[in-house]
C-alpha cells in the first residue's frame, strides 16, 4: 500500500473517530438538558401544587369572615402614641361621617392610587407583579424595603384587624382580599378605604386628615396636600406633617413624582408642585376639635398623647 493510501485511510479513521465523539456529546448534552427540563417541570408542578393547597386552605379560613364588617364604621379604633403605643380609643360615632367618593378630591384618589397601588384597578385584590417585584428588591437589599401590600389587602388588615409581619398574616390578608374582591365593588372598596384609613393623630378617614391637617374639607385638597396625606400611610406617625414637617414634605415629594410616572400629573407640573410647602394647622387646634368631638376610653391622660 502507498504510502498516500496509508495517510488517506488514517485520515479517514480520524475524522470517523471525530464525528463519532461529536455525535455522542451532542447525544449527551441532548440527555442533560431534557433532564434538567424534566426536573424542573417536576418542581414547578410541585411548587404549583403545594401553593395551591395552602391557599386553599387560607381561603377556607376567609370564609369565616363577615364580609359586611368591610362597610360597617368600627365600633372603636384605637389610638397609637408616637411609638404606636395604645393611648385609647375613639368610638364609631366619633370616627367621622363617611364621606362619598364624588365628595373626595380626585388630586387625592390620584394621589393615593400613585402612591400605594397603582394597578388597583388591574388586580382581583393581589398584585402578582408587585408581589415578584417586592420579593426581588426585598431579596437584593437582603431586608424588607418594599411591600406589596394592595389596597385591598390593608382595607382587609384594617377591618379585621390583622396584626403581625408574619406570613401566616400576608397569607390571610390575601385570602380575605380576594374575598372582598368578589364581593365589593372596585369603587365600594376604594370608599371604604378612604373612609378608614388611619391616617395619624386620631384621624380616622381623609375627611377628618382634611380637616385636622388642612383646616378645609376632603374636597377642597389641593395636588401638593392631597400628596402630603397619601404620604402620611405607610407611618401616620412618623410621617405625620404635626410633628415631622420636612419628613412629610420629603414623601409629598415622593408621591407627586410616583404621579407623574403614572401620567397623572405632567412634568412642568411636577417641577411646580415639588416646591409647594403646604401650610399645616396648629396641632393644638385639631387636638382641641378631637377632645370636643370624640369621647375616648382608655388612659386617663386621653388623647393628649396622640
Amino acid at each position: 500500500m502507498s504510502r498516500s493510501r496509508r495517510a488517506a485511510r488514517k485520515r479517514s479513521r480520524s475524522q470517523s473517530r471525530k464525528a463519532r465523539k461529536k455525535q455522542e456529546g451532542w447525544f449527551r448534552h441532548s440527555f442533560i438538558r431534557s433532564l434538567g427540563g424534566i426536573v424542573a417541570l417536576g418542581t414547578l408542578c410541585i411548587i404549583t401544587l403545594t401553593g395551591g393547597i395552602i391557599f386553599f386552605q387560607y381561603d377556607l379560613r376567609a370564609a369565616r369572615y363577615d364580609m359586611d364588617a368591610v362597610g360597617r364604621i368600627p365600633i372603636e379604633t384605637r389610638v397609637p402614641d408616637a411609638n404606636g403605643g395604645l393611648i385609647g380609643y375613639l368610638h364609631g360615632e366619633n370616627m367621622g361621617k363617611p364621606v362619598p367618593l364624588e365628595s373626595i378630591s380626585p388630586h387625592f384618589i390620584e394621589a393615593l392610587l400613585a402612591r400605594e397601588d397603582s394597578r388597583f384597578y388591574h388586580h382581583n385584590g393581589i398584585d402578582k407583579f408587585g408581589v415578584v417585584r417586592a420579593w426581588i428588591r426585598n431579596a437584593k437589599e437582603k431586608r424588607t424595603v418594599q411591600g406589596a401590600s394592595t389596597i385591598t389587602m390593608q382595607l382587609s388588615r384594617m377591618t379585621y384587624g390583622l396584626t403581625g409581619q408574619t406570613m401566616e398574616r400576608k397569607l390571610l390578608e390575601m385570602a380575605i382580599a380576594r374575598r372582598i374582591e368578589k364581593r365589593y365593588s372596585k369603587e365600594e372598596i376604594l370608599s371604604h378605604y378612604v373612609n378608614r384609613v388611619f391616617l395619624g393623630t386620631g384621624m380616622n378617614g381623609i375627611e377628618q386628615a382634611a380637616q385636622g391637617y388642612f383646616a378645609k374639607s376632603a374636597a377642597e385638597l389641593t395636588v401638593p396636600e392631597a400628596a402630603m396625606i397619601a404620604g402620611v400611610i405607610r407611618a401616620p406617625n412618623g410621617f405625620s406633617p404635626f410633628r415631622h414637617y420636612e419628613t412629610a414634605l420629603r414623601e409629598m415629594r415622593s408621591t407627586l413624582r410616583r404621579m407623574e410616572n403614572e401620567g397623572v400629573i405632567s412634568k412642568k407640573e411636577t417641577e411646580q408642585y415639588l416646591k409647594a410647602r403646604p401650610l399645616v394647622q396648629p396641632q393644638d387646634r385639631w387636638m382641641k376639635m378631637l377632645r370636643q368631638h370624640s369621647k375616648v376610653s382608655g388612659q386617663k391622660h386621653g388623647i393628649s398623647g396622640c
